[in-house]
């Protein structure tokens, strides 16, 4: 039996403006996002059913967007409609605000694609993947980009580079987060997405984000919201400087420094204050994961592409 597997990195957003309500009920965002290190690792398989397995039990369930993406693979996209196996094990936060759920759909699609040699169309796989959630395309290859739209808009930027970030996720559950914080929005907390350009401009230039561009429009929302997380980014500044901000609609905030050095200082200053989150170091990522294609029948057979 062949198998496709890659990791399936999670993404910071460096700032993230809200531009105001559509018409079609979503929101207008401008954002830039940049793949980072911290990953998960999906393998997919041929199989009779399509079925998820995860080393996080709670995973498996049939809204998980991995599987949602093996059903949309079956039914739109592969012509002989083969079913899949997924593995999946865990090292990105839940509904953290870093992609995970997005990144494992993606490369979900990617893998079998990769699997069955199907080579499909670019525009169809957007397509595809833009139908599963605003954050999926991001994850079928890019490394960073400016998002627009609902954030399915991708306008490819080149990554962050020898950029290294200290991430902190409390122990809070939100029910319903990215509902919760839309609704929690005020007119105050749009903008006009002005300071997205200019940091687009400025990773175009090879330059790097500063604090004026790391703005959140979720940031005040989530605060007002649950006022005991305020703890955490001010904590954060006091170590580590004002280059500190929310990823996504949270509740994960990060520090951009600048070294592996400074990186593991800081995480282990903040593990020490802040014992119940969970506090991670990692890098922005400059390449797409590769896939890795193996015949379980010889585990010297391993292509990669």
């Amino acid at each position: 039996m062949k198998i496709a597997r890659a990791l399936s990195p999670a993404k910071l957003n460096l700032g993230l403006e809200i531009l105001g309500k559509r018409n079609d009920g979503y929101h207008e965002i401008r954002t830039v996002m940049q793949a980072i290190s911290l990953a998960d690792r999906v393998s997919v398989s041929s199989s009779t059913i399509t079925a998820l397995q995860s080393d996080d039990r709670s995973l498996e369930y049939d809204g998980n967007l991995a599987l949602k993406a093996a059903e949309l693979w079956q039914d739109r996209l592969d012509s002989e409609h083969r079913s899949l196996s997924i593995s999946l094990e865990k090292a990105i936060p839940v509904a953290a605000g870093l992609g995970g759920a997005s990144s494992n759909a993606a490369t979900v699609l990617r893998l079998a694609d990769a699997l069955f040699r199907t080579q499909i169309a670019a525009d169809a796989l957007h397509t595809a993947a833009a139908s599963l959630g605003s954050d999926v395309p991001f994850f079928l290859g890019s490394t960073a980009a400016l998002a627009s739209g609902r954030g399915e808009e991708l306008t490819p930027l080149p990554p962050l580079r020898a950029a290294h970030f200290v991430l902190v996720t409390p122990d809070v559950e939100i029910p319903r987060k990215t509902v919760t914080m839309y609704g929690q929005l005020r007119p105050e907390d749009f903008s006009d997405g002005s300071t997205m350009m200019v940091l687009a401009e400025r990773m175009q230039a090879a330059r790097g984000p500063e604090s004026e561009h790391l703005r959140n429009a979720f940031e005040r929302p989530l605060l007002h919201f649950l006022p005991e997380l305020e703890r955490i980014p001010t904590l954060m500044r006091s170590f580590a400087g004002q280059r500190v901000a929310l990823s996504g609609a949270g509740p994960t905030w990060y520090a951009v420094v600048d070294s592996l050095e400074e990186a593991n200082r800081l995480a282990a200053l903040l593990r020490e204050r802040l014992p119940s989150a969970r506090v991670e170091t990692a890098q922005a990522l400059t390449d797409c994961p590769e896939i890795e294609l193996i015949d379980d029948r010889n585990d010297d057979s391993v292509s990669r592409v």
